[in-house]
């Protein structure tokens, strides 16, 4: 759920832009000073003007007709001057229209245009990430906490039953970073277990749910390689820490 939200919040931030609608007969000096200040600004992506000409020719593009029709029926160009600007997220979107409406260069355009539609959108669409990260987090903290459990009772579990053998060991006088050794071994081996039967299940999830398409997006998105290795550092590094949890009980007798 959280990595379709993000890409569906990235496509919807290259959509949602704002447009200013210029007013003629205005300074080009005046119009460059408010592109430059909006440039300024770490969100937006691009400040791109548009002169009435520029706009007529694209309406024209965009519909083509067998005769200009400012010649043909004697008309002015109705279409406005305007600058376009993208920001970088979503979030920042509506911070640029509050800047807008107070802006010291509101004199130079008639209104602000704002995609309204894809800025609700993109705003549930952020909560719904952000609600997604919190879950996944205390899902993530239950996993490893449940980990450590587990793999605590497990070896404690082996050092009872092999208690006897401990105490050879003491009496012969093996150090006890010796007699530590072989459950730190177990703990890391039950990590990386962990990992394998993650790497397995995952297998099956690729192959059963996602289409082709869909899993060249998602390795390439979660960088697999990375992220396994990551999972694989700390999960042994839990299973270390949880023999060494359990070997200290048992010495220490608590």
């Amino acid at each position: 759920i959280n990595r379709v939200s993000n890409e569906v919040i990235e496509e919807l931030s290259k959509k949602v832009d704002i447009i200013l609608n210029l007013k003629d007969e205005k300074e080009f000096n005046d119009i460059e000073g408010l592109i430059d200040e909006l440039k300024s600004f770490p969100s937006v992506k691009e400040a791109r003007y548009t002169s009435k000409e520029d706009a007529f020719k694209e309406f024209l593009e965009k519909n083509p007709l067998q005769e200009n029709p400012l010649t043909k029926f004697g008309i002015q160009n109705a279409f406005p001057a305007s600058i376009q600007i993208f920001t970088n997220s979503a979030e920042a979107h509506q911070d640029i229209v509050s800047y807008l409406k107070n802006s010291q260069f509101k004199e130079l355009y008639e209104n602000i245009e704002s995609d309204e539609q894809s800025q609700k959108i993109a705003e549930r669409l952020i909560h719904i990430s952000t609600v997604t990260k919190r879950v996944l987090f205390g899902i993530t903290v239950a996993f490893v906490l449940g980990g450590i459990i587990i793999i605590l009772n497990s070896i404690s579990l082996n050092i009872y039953s092999r208690r006897k053998e401990i105490q050879i060991m003491q009496f012969v006088g093996a150090s006890a970073r010796f007699i530590r050794l072989p459950f730190v071994i177990e703990g890391a081996i039950y990590g990386i277990l962990g990992v394998v039967l993650n790497i397995f299940f995952f297998l099956i999830f690729k192959n059963i749910i996602l289409s082709g398409e869909e899993i060249g997006r998602f390795l390439s998105q979660w960088a697999l390689s990375g992220t396994l290795f990551l999972e694989a550092i700390i999960s042994v590094f839990i299973g270390i820490v949880s023999s060494q949890i359990a070997i200290h009980r048992y010495f220490t007798g608590k």
